[in-house]
Parts: C-alpha cells; structure tokens; sequence
C-alpha cells in the first residue's frame, strides 16, 4: 500500500491496529479456551453422575423426606451447571475484523494508505466491543457452573452413597 515515507498519523494507526490486533486474538483465545474447558467439565459430569449412579441399587431416590429434598436439589444444581456448560459452547455470532473485500474493491474504498489504516483501526474497535462482552459473559457463567457441578456432585455422592449412615 504505502511506498515512500509514512507519516506520523499512520505510525500512530499502525501502532494502534496492531494493538488491536492483539486484544483480539487474545479474546479469541480466551473464548477457545473456554469452550475446551467447559467440554472437559461437561465430560467430567458425565463421569461423576456415571459414577454416583453405578451400583446394585435398584432405587437411587433416599428415603426420608430431608434426604430427598438434598437429593432433588443437587440434581437440580447438576442439570442448571449442564445447561449453562451446554450454553458456553454453543455457538455466537463471532465477528472476524476486516472480513473478506476483494483487492479492487478495497483499492476502490480506500486509495490512500491512511485511508486504509483508518478503516482497519474502526473496524478492529468495532470487532472487539462485539467479541468481549460474549466471552465476558461466559467466563461468569462458566465460573457459576463449576460451583454449581461442585456443590450438587457432593450433595449427591453424600446423599446416594451414604445415604443414612451420616
């Protein structure tokens, strides 16, 4: 794009984009990451219930009224924590900064390189005020359902392989 000298105004727009450019492929990772993990967790679930589950009892639900009402509730807390888990990998609509523009038509829209520079700092703005507040959002959720898969697989395991002998 630029041959000769730059000016000051696009080293600044240079910097700037390829700080942007950081923010979001940090943010991406983070987001990949996350849904890795939570995949592992939902795993992990399936191992504990498995787990909690086998055995040669034919009927899992505690007698004693307190008792189920500790057993309810923790399945309670197993199925929110796999819902929100389901809900971190499911799919978003995930911005990808300066999308696909054909060389003639960015030449078109943008002949000056300050132009050009200009149009990727918005756009890498633009890009990364949509893709943060998701991961943002899933991370809390993600940290919610941890808690949650933890407190009701103890509650569980205690209630089902204890049962009254506490």
């Amino acid at each position: 794009m630029a041959t000769g000298n730059i000016s000051e105004d696009e080293k600044t727009l240079e910097g700037a984009i390829e700080e942007l450019r950081r923010v979001y492929d940090h943010v991406s990772n983070i987001y990949d990451q996350l849904r890795t993990k939570a995949l592992a967790v939902i795993a992990g679930e399936v191992a504990i219930v498995t787990f909690i589950f086998s055995g040669d009892k034919e009927n899992y639900t505690p007698i004693g009224g307190d008792r189920q009402v500790f057993f309810f509730s923790a399945m309670a807390m197993l199925i929110v924590a796999f819902g929100i888990l389901m809900w971190i990998i499911a799919t978003v609509d995930w911005k990808l900064p300066h999308g696909h523009i054909k060389a003639k038509v960015l030449l078109r829209d943008y002949p000056r390189y300050i132009d050009f520079l200009t149009y990727m700092n918005d756009d890498y703005v633009k890009v990364n005020k949509h893709c943060l507040p998701i991961v943002m959002s899933k991370s809390k959720k993600f940290n919610w359902s941890v808690s949650l898969l933890s407190a009701g697989a103890i509650i569980l395991l205690v209630v089902t392989k204890f049962g009254g002998r506490l």
